[in-house]
């Protein structure tokens, strides 16, 4: 590009890029004066003309940097993915015949602890009416209230307790023994722990479940998530162990 410049009417040139940046840094060619090449149209002052330049030109690249301070790359690093690109943990559901293996272990430690108690309660109950008649001349007294208490007692330690054994295991450990032996786990929907109030409330609804004639049960067998009826009032899923 060859540059002209006027200096008190005269023109003066041609001149190249660094002829011209020599003349400026001299103080020949200020802001003021009148300068044109091939590419203007018309004649303007270097100010005008330089501040064009300048804001036209394209954006220097950064100094490159020392070696030393680059940091370091790991040819062995593995790329982490992205949280929405990443694959989603695949959930296993605890199926039919395996839930139905744990119900059963658990049928069995329950038995465990509420037979003794059953035996023991008729034991003392036939020994307290063989003494009554006994001691009344063949005719039993007071057998009614015993049996009454006996009755009761029963009941309470047959219902109590496995209430006690559901909603314990289940909100502290997330499984029962009878799970815990098939490597199953009781969660939420979103895979969260349950509290002991839910785990209280599923044991009620699995009373829900087996006034169904067992069709509460057969549901998990066609469910894709394998949810049985209290499952699905209580929000819970059936997930094997990893």
């Amino acid at each position: 590009m060859q540059w002209h410049y006027a200096v008190n009417g005269e023109q003066v040139g041609p001149l190249s890029n660094d002829e011209l940046a020599a003349l400026v840094a001299d103080g020949t060619i200020t802001s003021d004066t009148p300068v044109w090449n091939e590419t203007m149209a018309d004649w303007a002052s270097y100010g005008s003309v330089s501040a064009l330049q300048e804001k036209s030109a394209p954006p220097m690249p950064p100094a490159v940097p020392d070696e030393a301070a680059l940091p370091a790359v790991s040819l062995d690093a593995q790329p982490v993915a992205d949280v929405a690109g990443s694959v989603p943990e695949i959930v296993e559901y605890g199926g039919f015949w395996l839930r139905v293996a744990a119900k059963l272990i658990d049928q069995l430690v329950i038995s465990v602890v509420t037979m003794p108690v059953s035996f023991v309660m008729m034991a003392v109950f036939g020994m307290r009416m063989a003494s009554s008649v006994a001691n009344n001349g063949g005719a039993p007294t007071g057998m009614v209230g015993m049996m009454v208490v006996t009755y009761v007692v029963m009941m309470v330690v047959s219902i109590a307790f496995p209430l006690f054994y559901h909603t314990w295991m289940v909100g502290k450990y997330g499984a029962t023994l009878g799970k815990m032996a098939c490597r199953l786990v009781i969660v939420r929907s979103d895979q969260s722990s349950l509290s002991y109030g839910r785990a209280c409330g599923r044991y009620f609804g699995e009373m829900v479940t087996g006034m169904t004639m067992g069709i509460g049960y057969l549901i998990a067998a066609f469910d894709d998530e394998k949810k049985t009826l209290h499952d699905i009032i209580c929000d819970t899923r059936v997930i094997k162990r990893t």
